[in-house]
C-alpha cells in the first residue's frame, strides 16, 4: 500500500470551513467532480504551499514570481471586492500538508499578509504549474508574444544562459582534456629520464670507487719525491673532485625531477576532481534542459474550457428570453397592471 499525503484546507477559495483529502504519494492524482465543488481550490492549495516564499511576498513591479502567483490566483486580491484564494466569508485561509511525520503549512490573510511554508520555492510557480493563466501555458500557446513580454524576458534570458553555460562547460572540458594530455606527456617524459640518471649515478659511483682505490695507491707513492707523480696525483684529485661535483649535480636534478613528479601528480588529481565536478554540472544542466523541453512540449486540453463556454451561452440565452417576456408584459399593460408572464398569478403595475 502506497504512503498517503494528507491535505487539510480551511476557507480556501470556494471551500467554506474545513476540508481534508488524502492523496497517494509519488503518483498522478486526478480530481473529478461537478462545477463549484472545490477542484480548483485543491489545486491552488497545493500550489500555494509549494510555491509561496519570500520572493513572492516582495512587492515590486518586476517581481516575476509575485506576478505569476497573482496570475495563478494564489494571492489575496486587492480592492476589497473578493479575497481570491481566501473564502469570501473568511478573514484567512489555512493550508496544511502532512507527509509522514512532516508538516508543511501556509496561512493567507484577506488583508494580504502571508505566513509562508519555510520550505517553499517560488521557482515551482514558473516551472511546474500549467494553468490557463500561467506563463508556461502562454509561452506554449503564444510563444512570440511571450518572448517580447518584458516582465518574463529576464527569466527566459536566464533559461537561455543555462544553455550557454552548458556550451561553455563543454569548451572548458575540452581545454582541460588538452591540458591533462600535455601534463601527462611531461610526466611520462620526466619519469622516463629517472632510470637513465640513476644508471649514470651508478656508473659515476663505480668510477669514484675505482679512483679512490687509485688514490690509496698514490698515497703510498707520495713518499717518493717525484714531481711527475705529484702532478699526476693532483690531476687525479681534480678529476675525482669533478666527478663528485657532477654526482652532486645529478643528485640535485633527480630531486628536482622527483619534486616535479609529485607536484604534477597533485595537479593531475586536482584537475581530475575539476573534470568530475564539471561533468556533474553538465549532467545537471542537461537534466534541467530536458525537463524544460518536456514541459514546453506537452499539449493543452481545452475541453473543460469549451464546456464552460457552452454553459455560459445557455445561461445567456435563458436570461435573454426572460428579458423578452418582461418587455412583452410591459407593452401589454392595461389599466395600469397586467398578469406576470412567469408565475401567471401575480400582477405587474406601472
Amino acid at each position: 500500500m502506497s504512503e498517503l499525503v494528507t491535505l487539510k484546507m480551511v476557507n480556501v477559495g470556494g471551500i467554506e470551513g474545513q476540508k481534508i483529502i488524502s492523496l497517494p504519494k509519488n503518483t498522478l492524482s486526478i480530481i473529478e467532480g461537478a462545477n463549484a465543488t472545490g477542484k480548483s481550490s485543491v489545486a491552488k492549495a497545493l500550489i500555494a504551499i509549494h510555491g509561496i516564499d519570500n520572493r513572492v511576498l516582495h512587492d515590486s513591479h518586476n517581481n516575476i514570481w509575485r506576478l505569476e502567483a497573482i496570475n495563478i490566483g494564489i494571492l489575496p486580491e486587492k480592492g476589497g471586492y473578493r479575497a481570491g484564494i481566501v473564502h469570501a466569508k473568511a478573514d484567512k485561509a489555512e493550508i496544511e500538508l502532512v507527509e509522514g511525520n512532516k508538516l508543511k503549512k501556509v496561512v493567507i490573510y484577506r488583508n494580504g499578509k502571508i505566513d509562508p511554508n519555510p520550505e517553499a520555492n517560488s521557482t515551482f510557480l514558473l516551472t511546474s504549474v500549467l494553468t490557463p493563466n500561467s506563463w508556461i501555458y502562454r509561452a506554449i500557446s503564444s510563444p512570440n508574444d511571450m518572448r517580447n513580454e518584458s516582465i518574463f524576458k529576464n527569466y527566459i534570458t536566464r533559461l537561455s544562459s543555462k544553455s550557454d553555460r552548458y556550451e561553455r562547460v563543454s569548451r572548458v572540458l575540452q581545454e582541460i582534456y588538452s591540458e591533462l594530455f600535455q601534463i601527462l606527456s611531461n610526466v611520462k617524459r620526466k619519469k622516463a629520464m629517472i632510470p637513465t640518471l640513476k644508471k649514470e649515478i651508478s656508473q659515476i659511483e663505480s668510477e669514484i670507487k675505482t679512483l679512490k682505490a687509485k688514490k690509496e695507491q698514490l698515497i703510498e707513492m707520495i713518499k717518493v719525491d717525484d714531481q711527475t707523480k705529484r702532478e699526476k696525483i693532483a690531476e687525479l684529485k681534480k678529476k675525482l673532485q669533478d666527478l663528485e661535483d657532477e654526482k652532486s649535480k645529478i643528485d640535485k636534478e633527480i630531486r628536482i625531477l622527483e619534486n616535479d613528479l609529485n607536484r604534477n601528480t597533485n595537479e593531475l588529481e586536482k584537475l581530475r576532481k575539476n573534470v568530475i565536478s564539471l561533468q556533474n554540472d553538465k549532467k545537471t544542466l542537461e537534466s534541467e534542459l530536458a525537463k524544460i523541453k518536456e514541459i514546453l512540449s506537452k499539449p493543452l486540453d481545452t475541453s473543460e474550457f469549451e464546456k464552460q463556454q457552452e454553459n455560459l451561452r445557455d445561461e445567456r440565452t435563458k436570461l435573454q428570453g426572460l428579458a423578452d417576456l418582461f418587455y412583452i408584459a410591459l407593452d401589454n399593460l392595461e389599466n395600469g397592471k397586467t398578469v406576470c408572464p412567469l408565475c401567471k398569478t401575480g400582477h405587474i403595475t406601472k
